[in-house]
Order: structure tokens, then C-alpha cells, then sequence
């Protein structure tokens, strides 16, 4: 059994206490989907693929065709989008169980690790759209027949939790990719047996945790922007500013938590 409270509270002060060595795992990964963003939107802007003009005192918005090097900087963007996320994966996860890699700017495992990262996150995809596929095929023909909306929600819901249920049961794949654990799906699979309900109720906890303390961050920021702003507009607008450094910081935290999360959940399940 999971122990949620020891988790949570080991997982955040690993990530509290060593907030560089997160940077350093997560910056290179951030440059690269950056990079990718910067593209997509700089091919974007060049070919005036989104107009916003004004006709008669309203802002409309007209789309142009879509060119063969747009929807290559889309793919672009969708390539550095996935770079990033694996190595964040593989570097956070390298680094909460094994401590390797935190004192390292530019690292990134262009390697076999990368490769696994890819067919698994294929494989997870392709299945999660056939179930999503399937589950809503059925419901829309039970509809059809039954024409009942209590049971047309109520299955739903039960495919939807069952879904979660799947997705939990396979949580530590990319875990197990990113320490070169041999058959990661089906490891997870294994040892997630019994412990679904336990991780779902840790990672609402960080969840809500990390959402209150964004909104209660944010609310302050605005707070005193607000009453600087009754002194000086300048002032108002430099308290402002705050919202990005605090929005990317919540979001490392979020980040580094949960990975630390993730990892010590597998260390208390194959302790025992």
C-alpha cells in the first residue's frame, strides 16, 4: 500500500530543497520546445496565416491556406513538443532515482532511452484512442437504441473511470523507460496491481495542493499590483510582470513533484 501522506510530503521537500538541479534537468528540454514554438509562430506571422482586421468597429479574424511549410513547422513544433517531454521524463526520472544528471545544463539523452520513450508513447497513444474509439462507439449505439440519458451518462462515467483506471495501471512505464527497467508496460502493469486508488488519491492531493497555491500566488500578485497601481501605473505594471517567473515556477514545482512522487511510489511498492 501506498503511504500517501509520507509520499506527498517526501516527494515535495526533495523538489523544494534542490530547486537548481530541477532547472538545470528541466532547461535544455524548455530551449527546445521554445525553439519549436518560436518557428511555428515566426512561419505563421511570415505567411499571414491568421489575419485580424476590422471591419465595421469589430476585430475579425480570416485564415489564409495552409502551406506546405506551415504544416511543416507544425510538425516542427509537435516534434520539439515531445523532445521536450521525454527529456524532462527521462532526465527528472534519471535524477529522482538515481540522482544522475542534476548538476547538468545541456544534458539530453539523445540516446536508446529516447527511442523506447517514443514506441512506448506511440503504443499508449494508439491504444488510448482505440478504447476512446470503442467506448464512445458503444455508448452512441446503446444511445441509439435505448434513447435513455441516465444510461447514456451513466456509461459513459463507467468508461471513463475505467479509463483512468487502465492509464494508472500503466503510470510507471515511462518511469521504468528512463532507468532501463526491461518490459516497462508490463512491469507497471504488475506492480501497479492494487495500488490504483491509492496514486490516483496522492496525485489529486499534489494537484489541488499545486492549484491553491497557484491561485492563491496569483491572487496576491494581482493584490498588489492593484494597490500599486492607485499610487503609480509603473509600479502596477511591474508587479505584473511577476505573473510569467511565477506561473513557470509553479510549473516546475508541479513538475518536479510529481516525478518525485511517481519515483517513491515505485520505491515503496518493490521494497516490499
Amino acid at each position: 500500500m501506498i503511504a500517501i501522506i509520507k509520499t506527498f510530503k517526501e516527494s515535495f521537500k526533495e523538489a523544494w530543497d534542490h530547486p537548481l538541479n530541477w532547472i538545470r534537468i528541466v532547461f535544455l528540454p524548455v530551449i527546445i520546445w521554445t525553439l519549436g514554438f518560436l518557428f511555428m509562430g515566426a512561419v505563421f506571422v511570415a505567411k499571414g496565416h491568421y489575419l485580424f482586421v476590422f471591419e465595421n468597429s469589430t476585430l475579425e479574424q480570416t485564415a489564409t491556406a495552409t502551406s506546405p511549410f506551415e504544416v511543416f513547422s507544425q510538425l516542427v513544433y509537435h516534434v520539439t513538443s515531445f523532445l521536450a517531454m521525454a527529456g524532462i521524463y527521462i532526465k527528472g526520472f534519471r535524477y529522482a532515482a538515481l540522482k544522475e544528471g542534476g548538476d547538468k545544463w545541456l544534458g539530453f539523452p539523445f540516446n536508446m532511452r529516447l527511442l523506447k520513450m517514443f514506441l512506448y508513447y506511440l503504443l499508449i497513444t494508439i491504444l488510448s484512442a482505440l478504447y476512446i474509439i470503442l467506448s464512445a462507439g458503444i455508448v452512441v449505439l446503446q444511445h441509439f437504441f435505448l434513447e435513455s440519458v441516465f444510461v447514456t451518462i451513466l456509461l459513459a462515467g463507467l468508461f471513463a473511470a475505467f479509463g483512468v483506471y487502465l492509464i494508472t495501471r500503466i503510470v510507471l512505464t515511462f518511469l521504468y523507460v528512463a532507468i532501463d527497467q526491461e518490459k516497462a508496460l508490463r512491469t507497471s502493469w504488475s506492480v501497479m496491481k492494487g495500488n490504483v486508488w491509492h496514486f490516483l488519491l496522492l496525485i489529486i492531493l499534489i494537484g489541488l495542493t499545486v492549484l491553491g497555491a497557484a491561485i492563491a500566488g496569483a491572487a496576491l500578485i494581482g493584490i498588489v499590483g492593484f494597490l500599486l497601481s492607485l499610487i503609480s501605473s509603473w509600479l502596477g505594471a511591474v508587479i505584473f510582470v511577476l505573473f510569467l517567473p511565477f506561473g513557470l515556477l509553479v510549473m516546475l514545482l508541479s513538475t518536479a513533484w510529481t516525478i518525485n512522487a511517481v519515483t517513491y511510489v515505485n520505491k515503496q511498492i518493490t521494497a516490499k
